[in-house]
């Protein structure tokens, strides 16, 4: 009797899991930018690292502080969170960046919580650009990143969970250094990879979990988002790892798209860009995603809104698949239509997210059929030879149609 009242009482557990998980993926929630309004807390203290100047510790304490953007949704089943941080080389940048502000309002308008971290810098990069230095900033970034994520799950447990998140989807992002602090969290997960150049200031500060705050909690992300980040070295990558999603210039001059050296402030610094880690991802079938940003420098999205829509929307797809699994190839087919990006674009444009499968027409304002294929390919469409103007493109995709205007300047 015990035994199979427990079996319904499990059978009902499991069965409201389901029903919880297909209400808070309708289709709509996590693609759409329309969703929600957007609740913004500053200033949240959520740690305190040892200041450490050129390998030297100076007996004081930084604070560390976070910006959580919140979709405002009374009664919502809890969200995932995306913890992000800035870019700026380690030597400048902050949690209110433009560009990052307006990823964290746009995925926050989709229902995302996103939390805006503070990280160590490096002013020592200034004065002595070595190797052994900016290794160091990379693994101080990477702690203190990592103290942000313990907090979120801390947050759950001693706070009330304040934030309404789901410690089972916690992803990590960001831009330039901040990328290398996910990229870093999420695949340098033991204390034998760390570099011998740091190896022994790293076990004397905490080793990779570092000492920034919130002991106890896991650091653990589910993804990345990886916006003109790199790695220090592919090999920390191993089969079953996080998922990765990653935009960058190939043409970088900062941090290199492939595997070079990064010379920016005279350092020579070897790490593995974002095509390197999609190549080690494919050789260990982790889920990843790269969108190459053609002949680009670094970040052409933080002063271009073309590039940024591109990167939301290459991004948001990726990590729709993430978040609502259950979705994946029915959410693209029947609940939403397709996006085009970058629009306007005078050169090419494409589909949101990997869409082989997808027949198109160009047509002009009127109807009238400019160019026709049956196969869509990676490379995108080509529309140089177009004249200025507004056009019309027809695509299908098994049972879904969608027309879309984009502008040719």
């Amino acid at each position: 009797m015990i035994k199979k009242l427990l079996s319904i009482v499990l059978l009902s557990f499991f069965g409201m899991q389901t029903l919880s998980a297909q209400t808070d993926c309708d289709g709509t929630r996590y693609s759409d930018e329309a969703s929600f309004q957007t609740l913004i807390t500053p200033g949240i203290l959520f740690g305190a690292s040892d200041i450490v100047f050129d390998s030297i510790a100076i007996p004081a304490k930084l604070p560390l502080f976070m910006d959580v953007y919140q979709p405002i949704e009374f009664g919502a089943e809890p969200r995932p969170v995306i913890v992000m941080a800035f870019g700026g080389a380690y030597v400048f940048g902050a949690r209110v960046s433009p560009d990052i502000v307006q990823i964290c309002n746009r995925f926050a308008k989709m229902g995302y919580v996103m939390v805006s971290i503070d990280y160590r810098l490096s002013d020592e990069l200034l004065i002595n650009p070595s190797p052994e230095n900016a290794t160091r900033a990379v693994l101080k970034g990477t702690q203190d990143f990592k103290a942000a994520v313990r907090y979120m799950r801390k947050s759950v447990s001693e706070l009330g969970n304040i934030f309404n998140i789901d410690t089972n989807r916690i992803y990590g992002g960001g831009v330039s250094a901040g990328g290398f602090n996910a990229v870093h969290a999420a695949y340098l997960d033991k204390n034998s990879e760390l570099p011998e150049v740091i190896r022994e200031f790293a076990l004397e500060n905490g080793g990779i979990e570092g000492e920034s705050g919130n002991p106890g909690y896991s650091s653990k992300i589910d993804a990345v988002l990886n916006l003109s980040g790199a790695i220090g070295d592919t090999a920390w990558m191993e089969m079953g790892d996080a998922p990765i999603v990653s935009v960058h210039g190939t043409a970088d001059g900062t941090v290199p798209y492939g595997s070079d050296s990064i010379t920016v402030l005279d350092i020579n610094y070897a790490v593995d860009g974002s095509r390197s880690i999609h190549i080690k991802a494919d050789q260990l079938g982790i889920r990843n995603a790269l969108y190459p940003f053609p002949g680009q420098d670094h970040v052409p999205f933080v002063t271009n809104l073309d590039y940024m829509d591109t990167t939301v929307w290459f991004t948001r797809d990726f990590m729709f698949d993430q978040v609502c699994p259950q979705f994946v190839g029915v959410k693209k087919l029947s609940k939403s239509k397709l996006n085009i990006y970058p629009n306007p674009s005078a050169n090419f444009i494409q589909f949101a997210g990997h869409t082989p499968d997808v027949s198109y027409q160009i047509l002009s304002v009127n109807g009238q059929t400019i160019r026709a294929t049956t196969e869509y390919t990676t490379q995108g469409i080509n529309i140089s030879d177009l004249p200025s103007g507004q056009y019309l493109l027809e695509a299908k995709q098994k049972d879904q149609y969608s027309r879309l205007m984009f502008t040719k300047p």
